[in-house]
C-alpha cells in the first residue's frame, strides 16, 4: 500500500478502501493521501479513521478534514490532533470538536488555539475549555473570548484567568464575566483589569465586586470607579477603598458619593480626599463625611 499514489488511491472504490486493514491504511503515504476524496473520508470506518498516522494527518485539507465524521474524528489520538495544520484545522466543525476528549482539547498548541473560530468554540464544552494550557490562554482569539457562554467561561481555571490579556477581558459578554466564580475574579491580572469596559463594570454582581483585591482596585481609571454600581462600591473594604488611586477619584460620581457608606473611605489618605472636587464633596453621603473626618482636615 505504500507505493500507492494520491492517483491510484483516489480510483479506489469505497468498498476497497474500508476492505484494508489498519496496517494497510497506516502504509499509505502522506504525499498519497491527498488524493483521497471526501467522499472516500465520509466512508471510512472508526477503524480505518483510527489507524491514519499522525503523519497522514498532517497532509490532510480542511475540505478532506470536514468530511470525517465526528465519531471517526473522536478517534483520532492527541497526536494526531496536534499534527493537524492551521489552514486544515479550519475545516473542523463544531460537531466534530464536541466528540473529541478533552486530552485532545489539551493536545492543541498555540498556533491551532489561535486560528480557532466562533463556530468551532462552540463544540467545546465547560470541560475542554478547562483542559486548555492555562499558558496558552492568551492565544485565544477575542472574537472567540466573546463568543464563550456562561458554561463555557466557568470551564476557566483561576490560573487561565490570570493569563488573560486586558484585550481578551474586555471581550468578555457582562454575563459570562458574571458566570466566573468569585476567584477567578480576584484571579484576573492587575495588567488586565485594565481591560474591564465600563458596561462590564456596571454590571459586576455585588459578590464580585467583593472578589476584586487591592491590587486590582488600584488599576482601576475614573471611568471605571465612575462605573461601579452604587453597590459594588459600597462592597469594598476599608483597605480596598485606600487602593483607589488619587486619579481615579475624580471619577466619582454624585449618585455614587450620595450613597458611600463609611467602609470604602475609613482608610482613605489625605491625597485621596484632596482629590475630590469641591463639588464631590458636597455631594458626600453623612456617613462618608464622618468617616473622612480625620482627613478632611489634613
Amino acid at each position: 500500500m505504500s507505493q500507492l499514489n494520491s492517483a491510484q488511491l483516489a480510483s479506489l472504490t469505497t468498498a476497497a478502501l474500508v476492505a484494508m486493514s489498519s496496517d494497510e491504511i497506516a502504509q499509505i503515504s502522506a504525499s498519497a493521501i491527498a488524493g483521497l476524496s471526501t467522499f472516500q473520508l465520509a466512508k471510512l470506518g472508526t477503524e480505518e479513521a483510527g489507524a491514519l498516522t499522525s503523519n497522514q494527518v498532517a497532509a490532510l485539507s480542511s475540505a478532506q478534514l470536514r468530511a470525517i465524521s465526528a465519531t471517526n474524528f473522536a478517534t483520532f489520538s492527541s497526536d494526531d490532533v496536534r499534527a493537524i495544520g492551521t489552514a486544515a484545522l479550519a475545516g473542523l466543525t463544531s460537531t466534530q470538536l464536541a466528540q473529541v476528549s478533552t486530552d485532545r482539547i489539551a493536545a492543541l498548541d498555540q498556533l491551532q488555539l489561535s486560528t480557532l473560530s466562533t463556530a468551532q468554540i462552540r463544540g467545546f464544552g465547560s470541560d475542554d475549555i478547562a483542559a486548555i494550557n492555562s499558558g496558552d490562554v492568551q492565544t485565544l482569539s477575542t472574537s472567540v473570548l466573546r463568543a464563550l457562554t456562561s458554561a463555557q467561561i466557568a470551564g476557566f481555571t483561576a490560573n487561565a484567568v490570570g493569563n488573560l490579556t486586558a484585550a481578551q477581558i474586555g471581550a468578555l459578554t457582562t454575563t459570562a464575566l458574571n458566570a466566573m466564580a468569585t476567584d477567578r475574579i480576584a484571579a484576573i491580572s492587575e495588567d488586565a483589569i485594565a481591560g474591564l469596559t465600563t458596561l462590564q463594570v456596571s454590571k459586576l454582581a455585588t459578590d464580585d465586586a467583593t472578589a476584586l483585591t487591592s491590587i486590582q482596585v488600584a488599576q482601576l481609571n475614573s471611568a471605571q470607579i465612575g462605573a461601579l454600581s452604587t453597590a459594588a462600591l459600597n462592597t469594598l473594604s476599608s483597605d480596598e477603598g485606600a487602593s483607589i488611586s488619587t486619579a481615579a477619584i475624580p471619577g466619582l460620581t454624585t449618585q455614587q458619593l450620595n450613597a458611600l457608606t463609611a467602609t470604602p473611605v475609613q482608610g482613605w489618605s489625605v491625597d485621596q480626599y484632596n482629590a475630590l472636587s469641591v463639588e464631590q464633596r458636597n455631594r458626600l453621603s453623612a456617613d462618608a463625611v464622618v468617616a473622612l473626618g480625620p482627613v478632611s482636615q489634613g
